[in-house]
């Protein structure tokens, strides 16, 4: 951890960041300049208070404009102890709300400064994590110790390593002799398909003729072929 600076030192860079409200501002750089400062103001106002009166307008007039003069001053000194503790600047509006507000803003002021870095800036102490670092020294963010690898595995021996083997040319290729091409066979046209042999007429076979069926002329039956005599009334047939 860096030193504390003296009350010379601390209100050099008060003066030097005067209206500076980025950073941050360790907590005894902020009490030292704080109280000497209010100490200052109370001499003051007892100066005035005894040359124009306490109860003089002149005096409530004179004691305002000092009262306004050292917020002013301070405010970026305010804003920047605020930053140290992680908190934004918007956190000191918390002072207008009386008693509870100050009493708020009081206790954040005494807080000690935000381990490390911060969106604010480097630690004003010196201070990274849990790793110490030198006053003026940059600030080296903290490093998590590594996790032990449950999967890690010993190196495994190294191979004996194996002589090099005589290179060997490859015998030569002999070229094999290209197999000769069949001989060419003449054409010879393909044999003429025979004529085709005519299927015989087919022969129509005689058809009988066949005598047409007689009849009885008295009775009107008919009669047998071959017959003279009607089967059915014995006439005579001519």
């Amino acid at each position: 951890m860096a030193p504390k600076h003296t009350l010379a030192e601390a209100y050099q860079l008060f003066f030097q960041n005067l209206f500076n409200f980025n950073g941050r501002t360790r907590r005894s750089d902020y009490w030292r300049v704080v109280i000497i400062n209010s100490l200052v103001v109370g001499v003051i106002s007892g100066i005035f208070s005894a040359i124009f009166g306490a109860e003089s307008t002149a005096y409530s007039i004179i004691s305002y404009i000092i009262s306004l003069a050292v917020f002013v001053l301070e405010l970026a000194l305010a804003v920047r102890r605020l930053h140290d503790t992680g908190k934004e600047w918007t956190y000191i509006l918390l002072s207008l709300i009386p008693f509870v507000g100050w009493i708020i803003m009081l206790i954040q002021f005494c807080k000690d400064s935000e381990p490390g870095d911060n969106q604010f800036g480097p630690n004003p102490k010196g201070v990274a994590g849990n790793t110490y670092q030198a006053p003026g020294a940059p600030v080296q963010p903290y490093a998590a110790p590594a996790q032990p690898d449950y999967n890690y595995a010993p190196p495994q021996p190294a191979q004996p390593v194996q002589p090099a083997q005589p290179y060997v040319a490859p015998a030569p290729v002999q070229p094999v002799a290209p197999a000769e091409a069949p001989a060419a066979q003449p054409y010879v046209a393909p044999a003429a398909a025979p004529e085709p042999v005519p299927a015989p007429a087919p022969v129509a076979e005689p058809v009988a003729e066949t005598a047409a069926p007689a009849y009885c002329a008295s009775c009107g039956s008919p009669l047998p072929l071959g017959s003279n005599n009607c089967p059915n009334c014995g006439a005579k047939v001519n």
